[in-house]
């Protein structure tokens, strides 16, 4: 009966005080593997808790410092800082950039290189209105292909969605390209399908030197109650989808121009002193639904395939010669 509690005791020994007894039977590799399992399923658990959830910055030009770990109390000053440190964590986590009302600029562009992984992510940058806080500063928005770094091709591509809403922007203040647009979005086809989803609300977009958005690839664009003045043109589009409804479109030039199978839905669209429309090209699907065009060019315009369909509720008043330039497309 003693040699068998002697045993017993040898046992279990990894569970008491007494494990480091010269008699204890548990190795510590076994203990080791203990204490890596352990770190796993707590590593496990703070992933899962901070996908769940979206991290929250807070940005204030006057009153911030991005040295400031950027809750309400203790703001930052730069966007692009809280941008970068908002995307900054494991793959796992949501980030929202609030700015304060105010004027807010930007150096540069601020950019975003998505890295690549499994999981989705969300990055919101809001504003208090478009009539109280206003920021120069672009923004670019980068999905990389399955193909470029982070693991080899083959993988699974991380998918984004970007959301930016009540605010003024004007482009950033530096180079030209910086100003080209004032929102940038690529994201490449591949067989994952759509990278990206740019979605923006309630923001008014001004001066850009090419585009307001310019979307390129496997990019969904969805905006709403959205102002476009004065721009090259108002949102340009290759090879994704565009979504745009309860918006007003003034720019020098096209108020969209769509090209590469892109499929386009137009509603509650008004388009004001613009030279163009619509231009579709390159097998581009537009679809207009109670849209008012009002141009001095060309109204609606379709080559190389493509299609513009023009359905209830919508008027295209024009000048003559882009009447009849809309009446033959």
């Amino acid at each position: 009966r003693r040699a068998a509690r002697r045993r017993r005791r040898r046992t279990c020994c990894c569970r008491r005080k007494s494990r480091r007894r010269a008699g204890c039977t548990c190795s510590r590799m076994a203990a080791a593997g203990c204490l890596l399992a352990a770190v796993a399923v707590a590593c496990a658990s703070v992933a899962l808790a901070c996908s769940e959830q979206s991290l929250t910055y807070y940005v204030d030009a006057v009153h911030g410092s991005d040295e400031n770990v950027g809750d309400a109390d203790s703001p930052m000053r730069t966007v692009a800082h809280a941008v970068a440190v908002a995307t900054a964590h494991d793959g796992t986590c949501n980030g929202t950039v609030v700015l304060r009302p105010g004027l807010h600029i930007e150096g540069e562009a601020v950019r975003v290189e998505a890295a690549r992984g499994t999981a989705s992510r969300v990055l919101s940058v809001r504003g208090t209105g478009p009539r109280q806080t206003t920021l120069y500063g672009s923004f670019e928005f980068v999905v990389p292909s399955e193909d470029d770094g982070g693991g080899g091709g083959g993988g699974a591509r991380e998918f984004w969605l970007f959301v930016l809403s009540g605010f003024t922007q004007y482009p950033a203040l530096s180079g030209a390209s910086d100003r080209a647009n004032n929102v940038r979005v690529d994201a490449p086809h591949s067989a994952g399908g759509y990278g990206a989803t740019l979605r923006v609300r309630g923001v008014e977009l001004h001066d850009a030197q090419r585009a307001a958005v310019n979307a390129s690839g496997a990019v969904l664009v969805d905006m709403y109650d959205t102002r476009v003045t004065n721009s090259l043109v108002g949102v340009s589009m290759s090879g994704g989808r565009l979504s745009l409804g309860t918006t007003r479109i003034d720019t020098m030039g096209y108020a969209a121009l769509v090209a590469n199978a892109s499929s386009v839905q137009l509603t509650d669209l008004t388009v004001d002193a613009s030279l163009y429309g619509v231009m579709a090209y390159a097998n581009a699907k537009v679809f207009l639904t109670n849209a008012y065009v009002n141009t001095t060019r060309s109204a609606l315009t379709c080559t190389n395939t493509a299609a513009i369909d023009v359905g209830l509720g919508t008027v295209v008043a024009a000048l003559p010669a882009a009447a009849a330039s809309a009446a033959a497309a």
